[in-house]
């Protein structure tokens, strides 16, 4: 039996169930096949190349293959953020060793670039809106799936709330991703010395390279999107998400946004020595 990873939604959720899948199939000693993330949406090709499955996992090109096939099973939709599927301990050596052959694989790409070529620090804050604006008007678990996915108004009253009291000496530049454009003046209620960047105009792969080479990530709920970013990003990751989600995306350097002032607080420090030696 071949087992495959094939969504039809968009990019996040793609990449996300294909992290998945790769690792229950090597945890369980299955036999994996990488399926184009572009399937069925040719705008997508630019993130195989940017991500290199293929450099290590043997792909299904046969369209035909997926649809007639008895042998292929697809068991990328096991994958729900918001279903009960088995959550993976993604803190064991293994998922370490897993996740880190993924993201040397994504440096390795040709489309790979240093985004931040800069002494300042960088932090990135996601602001998932799009697909999400109207979740009141639905209902049901397209109203749950919504709902814990749009980032809140005053999320970034709460980000820069928490910068100001571990970090407001610093040289910070806030880079603010959204799918949507938001009126940022409006938004910011608090004083700060920062400077306040928008990426409205930016594409999707633009951003997801943002997120996941900034100093610190700020994201919020259930975003997929962002969720990957979180999974590249070797530097901090601060995750405001609901209690009983609290182990979604729970890799080695995320840290819950209720109790981040310590790792805020170290980095604060580190980053004033770094800038000392300069």
């Amino acid at each position: 039996m071949i087992y495959i990873s094939k969504r039809n939604d968009r990019i996040g959720m793609r990449l996300y169930a294909t992290i998945r899948t790769i690792y229950y199939c090597q945890s369980k000693n299955l036999n994996y096949r990488h399926v184009s993330l572009s399937d069925n949406k040719n705008e997508y090709k630019e993130y195989d190349k940017l991500f290199n499955f293929d450099k290590k996992y043997k792909t299904i090109t046969n369209k035909k293959n997926l649809k007639k096939n008895k042998n292929i099973k697809n068991i990328g939709y096991k994958w729900g953020l918001l279903l009960k599927a088995e959550n993976d301990d993604y803190k064991t050596k293994n998922f370490i060793k897993y996740r880190n052959s993924l993201i040397n694989l994504y440096k390795k790409s040709n489309l790979y670039k240093n985004v931040y070529n800069t002494n300042q620090i960088n932090i990135c804050v996601h602001y998932r809106r799009g697909d999400c604006n109207n979740f009141n008007k639905t209902n049901g678990i397209k109203y749950q799936r919504r709902k814990r996915r749009y980032t809140p108004d005053n999320y970034i009253n709460q980000i820069i709330t928490k910068l100001n009291k571990y970090m407001k000496d610093l040289p910070i530049n806030i880079h603010i991703h959204s799918d949507s454009t938001l009126n940022i003046s409006n938004l910011i209620k608090c004083k700060h010395n920062f400077n306040i960047h928008t990426h409205f105009d930016n594409s999707a792969i633009e951003s997801l390279n943002c997120m996941i080479q900034c100093d610190i990530l700020f994201r919020y709920g259930l975003s997929s999107f962002s969720g990957v970013a979180a999974f590249y990003n070797t530097n901090v990751v601060i995750s405001k998400i609901g209690n009983e989600f609290n182990d979604l995306y729970n890799y080695n350097n995320v840290y819950n946004f209720s109790k981040c002032g310590n790792i805020l607080r170290k980095r604060s420090k580190k980053y004033k020595v770094m800038n000392k030696s300069i």
